[in-house]
């Protein structure tokens, strides 16, 4: 046999060897490198790309209207929401209650598999040639069944005595038992649902902003700056809870509006309150609201 011809094969196949490993390092084969318990990667740092992870906190303190749980099912637990993130983004969802905020575990945290299908925004949600077609598609409907059906357990929580919104988002941020650390995560954002009205002890938006005990009605909000000059005790306890890691970390609220909120002075300066505080604590906030916030239509 020609010993040139044979040297041409060995070239060939050490270069398929080469270009296998480099598919193989790009990202996850299903099932081989994935876990079947959340959809997730066994080994990430095995992979020549990172990974995100997206937070999810819905506010049941307040009574959800079924036009509120279909607006928070159509525009978070849906197919649509899932593939605007790339495959193997992490989902976790928790809720604000009445328990307290060390009892609160995550109902759900899983990754999102590929499904199988060619995608114009991410080139790696088509299966391979290692992965199975049909598996891949399974994978994909799996993860889809369990995401919409916590839409179903949102219920609601009507005697709750506190809203702790924020103390919940420092518990995220704080907490390495609930694994949303920079340095496990390229990218990092935090989904707020909610009415935003915190109520706790130590912070509370009824006060801040005159609201009434059964908040049918509420004044405009105070700048986040004079609510620190004007009360020393909030001013500690914002600086002893703040956060030290907020590398890699957007915001979005998805702000469930009711009507003692409807006014448009009202809601935008109650946002106004969120995003500064969430630029003092180091989170970089777009000055424009229509760039985070998202606004549930009105409700008479």
């Amino acid at each position: 046999m020609n010993i040139q011809f044979i040297k041409t094969l060995l070239v060939k196949f050490c270069l398929l060897i080469l270009l296998g490993n480099v598919a193989f390092a790009d990202g996850p084969n299903i099932p081989t490198d994935v876990s079947i318990k959340d959809f997730c990667p066994n080994e990430p740092d095995a992979f020549d790309r990172e990974f995100d992870h997206v937070m999810i906190l819905i506010d049941r303190t307040s009574w959800l209207e079924s036009e509120q749980k279909n607006w928070i099912k159509n525009t978070i637990f849906n197919q649509k929401f899932l593939r605007s993130y790339r495959p193997y983004t992490k989902f976790s969802v928790m809720f604000i209650d009445n328990k307290s905020v060390q009892e609160q575990k995550l109902i759900y945290t899983k990754c999102r598999p590929k499904s199988g299908k060619t995608s114009k925004k991410w080139n790696d949600e088509i299966y391979s040639n290692d992965e199975n077609k049909t598996i891949v598609t399974a994978w994909h409907k799996k993860k889809l069944k369990g995401w919409d059906a916590i839409n179903k357990n949102i219920g609601t929580t009507v005697s709750s005595d506190n809203s702790f919104i924020f103390e919940t988002i420092i518990r995220v941020l704080r907490d390495p038992s609930i694994g949303f650390e920079s340095d496990q995560h390229k990218n990092r954002e935090i989904i707020i649902v909610s009415d935003l009205m915190q109520h706790s002890k130590e912070f509370s938006f009824y006060r801040i902003c005159n609201a009434t005990t059964n908040i049918k009605q509420m004044n405009k909000c105070p700048s986040f700056q004079s609510v620190l000059d004007k009360n020393s005790k909030i001013r500690d306890y914002i600086k002893f809870t703040k956060p030290k890691d907020t590398k890699n970390l957007a915001i979005k609220l998805k702000f469930m509006n009711f009507k003692h909120e409807s006014n448009e002075e009202i809601n935008t300066s109650l946002i106004n309150l969120w995003g500064d505080y969430f630029r003092k604590i180091g989170i970089d906030i777009p000055s424009n609201q229509l760039d985070w916030v998202e606004r549930q239509l009105n409700f008479s």
